[in-house]
């Protein structure tokens, strides 16, 4: 994806997925469940990889948080 910055954005599978799903406002937590269905993996890691994604994209001004 090509954003108005002129940076370059590639997702891995779990970031297209997060990508998708925040289309719309939803509270962290709520991203969280709605991964723990769509992949296998624990809730630890999930939580971690959910904050880290969106701490980055963030950081990157590509969402905002409130």
């Amino acid at each position: 994806m090509l954003f108005r910055s002129g940076k370059y954005y590639i997702f891995n599978e779990v970031g297209s997925s997060i990508w998708n799903i925040i289309k719309k406002p939803l509270m962290v937590k709520e991203i969280i469940t709605i991964l723990l269905d769509e992949f296998d993996v624990d809730e630890k890691t999930c939580e971690i990889s959910v904050f880290d994604f969106l701490s980055r994209i963030y950081n990157d001004e590509l969402i905002c948080i409130s």
